[in-house]
């Protein structure tokens, strides 16, 4: 259809069917982060929207709320295909190994939905981040009274929670185009929106394919085909098949999926009791499917039809959270990861893309990292209700995944948070100090840099100190007084700053490292700092790799022939300039490094 039919529309987005397709790059495993051409592709798209009036409203996914009985299984498989892809690489193989990292995964939707909560942030795009299904969601803005959406743009999955006409893909046409606006000419693609389109699927079309079902039947034989609210039928595993397939198959068995589960013949590999537990999930998974949650426009986390919702719906969907937890999820303010350690009890630890066979980073992930969960599960923990304080919390490794560790969160009470209640700094003494330091825009309120160059003065310091009084007057309301209290106290968490709000040693190591950089904006862009920047880092690493195995790595023309095809691997950004910023950093860490080294070796028995 035309795409001028959705002229002053508003169209209801899931975010993760839309991160499934733009921008696919073949190094995205190899890197790591996000697509480094994704930012381009999805700014572009956005702006072809509103050219033809469409005004999107994307909606992500909260909290776990499917069935799941392999959730390791997808990251051990993109882990291992890496893994060759990596070797054969180090068998100076690089164009087999590109075609092999083509192939071995791209980064999740859930992966991807921190970053593009911040890029629709930023321009100004409006998003709501759900309870549980961002498909439940989608269902309530369009059958709501006041229809907050006209259409929706997602997957056939929609079609579980009653919306009987989905968006599936735009064809968004674009033709050669020569500018010449800065002096020179250049070849660049013009959006044709009377060349575009859209293409969707209606229900009652699928219904009559079909040969004229019930729709209770098509809802059954979807949820049998598989779904994010629950995995296929035990006897499809392996093999290839059709909605029409699964349809048929139901109907020989009375359209009854009790019957099939009770009735389907057994095997080695599939007994009757695999079948029994399938049905029990698929009961799970069409309650929760009925009475998916969702938050109201009033702000409210409700199941629909609550009135004849069972009363252990949450076996069905998921423990509930506070009010004012979802309110901050919907917004984007926190992220799902650690309120799903908590509501779930579980902790799953994913394989990543390189493989994580190391021990090293399997040490690094089990041991090291164990204290900061606990630590993020304790303060959450110490501000909801008591039940999620005394909850048994497991954790398994994608390494090892017939054992697990379990500890209470009882046990790790008192919460740090006590620790750094003391600070309640308000925005006149932010400013005061914003003023006596220069009163630089490099240094805003809120920022990392701030937060550590304001402490080097120890009577600020001490002024920090400013507990909570007991009648709450002291209550932090703006945007800056929110953000610097933020980020000191993370910084005392970490051991950058201890309980007299003073620098320890990793504070002023930090500094150091942020003044050799330099502070502001600009070291905020340097390598390891954010997904797409750490990509750059571990592209200059490679660079480096490739030099020192050539018998000349000291000339010009060898470092420009080993940087032009770096280059290749990373086409939309500029590798030069990313790999002087990485060369910056690294002489900052080192030089700050250094005062530290010499001071072990002064301590060292013997020197």
């Amino acid at each position: 259809m035309p795409i001028s039919t959705l002229r002053d529309s508003v169209i209801g987005i899931d975010a993760a069917y839309y991160l499934e397709g733009p921008a696919k790059e073949p190094l995205v495993s190899a890197l790591g982060g996000s697509p480094l051409a994704l930012e381009t592709s999805i700014v572009r798209e956005l702006k072809d929207w509103e050219a033809v009036g469409i005004r999107p409203h994307f909606v992500f996914d909260g909290l776990d709320d499917g069935i799941n009985d392999n959730p390791f299984g997808p990251s051990v498989v993109s882990a291992r295909s890496n893994a060759t892809a990596f070797e054969t690489y180090d068998s100076d193989e690089a164009e087999q190994a590109i075609e092999l990292f083509r192939t071995s995964g791209t980064p999740t939707p859930a992966a991807l939905s921190s970053f593009l909560k911040k890029l629709l942030h930023n321009h100004g795009i409006p998003f709501t981040v759900a309870p549980y299904s961002a498909l439940a969601q989608l269902a309530y803005f369009e059958k709501h009274p006041s229809h907050f959406v006209d259409a929706i743009y997602g997957s056939s999955e929609l079609f579980l929670y009653g919306v009987d006409k989905i968006i599936t893909k735009f064809k968004l046409s674009y033709q050669p185009f020569i500018d010449s606006k800065l002096g020179h000419a250049r070849q660049i693609s013009q959006f044709v929106p009377e060349q575009s389109e859209f293409q969707r699927i209606d229900q009652r079309a699928c219904l009559e394919e079909l040969g004229r079902i019930p729709s209770g039947l098509f809802i059954d034989a979807l949820l049998l085909a598989g779904s994010k609210a629950l995995g296929q039928f035990p006897a499809f595993k392996g093999k290839s098949y059709t909605i029409r397939d699964v349809v048929h198959l139901l109907a020989s068995y009375g359209r009854s999926v009790v019957n099939l589960c009770n009735q389907y013949p057994e095997d080695e590999q599939v007994p009757r009791a695999t079948y029994l537990n399938y049905l029990d999930q698929f009961k799970r998974a069409l309650t929760g499917i009925r009475h998916h949650v969702v938050i109201t426009v009033e702000g409210d986390i409700e199941a629909l039809d609550k009135e004849i919702a069972p009363s252990d719906l949450h076996y069905c969907v998921g423990q509930r959270l506070p009010e004012e937890l979802n309110m901050y999820l919907s917004r984007g303010l926190v992220q799902p990861r650690v309120l799903n350690w908590l509501a779930s009890g579980t902790i799953l630890m994913l394989a990543p893309y390189e493989g994580g066979d190391s021990q090293v980073y399997q040490n690094l992930i089990q041991v090291q990292l164990e204290p900061i969960r606990k630590q993020a599960l304790s303060l959450l923990a110490d501000s909801v209700h008591r039940y999620y304080q005394r909850k048994e919390i497991t954790t398994k490794y994608w390494f090892d995944i017939t054992s697990e560790t379990k500890f209470n969160i009882k046990d790790l009470l008192p919460s740090p948070k006590s620790s750094i209640s003391a600070w309640n700094v308000q925005e006149d003494a932010l400013l005061d100090r914003l003023h006596a330091m220069g009163g630089s825009s490099d240094l805003p309120i809120g920022s990392l840099s701030f937060a550590i160059r304001s402490l080097r003065d120890l009577g600020f310091a001490r002024a920090t100190i400013t507990p909570r009084s007991k009648d709450g007057q002291q209550i932090l309301k703006s945007r800056d007084e929110i953000c610097a209290n933020a980020v000191w106290r993370f910084l005392q968490l970490r051991g950058y700053v201890d309980d007299q709000h003073q620098l320890t040693k990793w504070g002023n190591l930090l500094d150091s490292m942020l003044s050799g950089v330099g502070h502001g904006s600009d070291w905020e862009r340097l390598p390891l700092f954010d997904e797409d920047s750490c990509a750059l880092g571990v592209a200059t690493l490679t660079y480096l790799d490739e030099l020192s195995s050539r018998p000349d790595p000291t000339l010009e023309a060898t470092r420009r022939e080993t940087r032009e095809r770096t280059q290749g691997w990373v086409k939309h950004c500029n590798f030069q300039l990313s790999q002087q910023h990485a060369y910056q950093l690294w002489n900052a860490v080192s030089a700050s490094l250094l005062p530290i080294e010499l001071e072990l070796t002064r301590a060292a028995p013997g020197v």
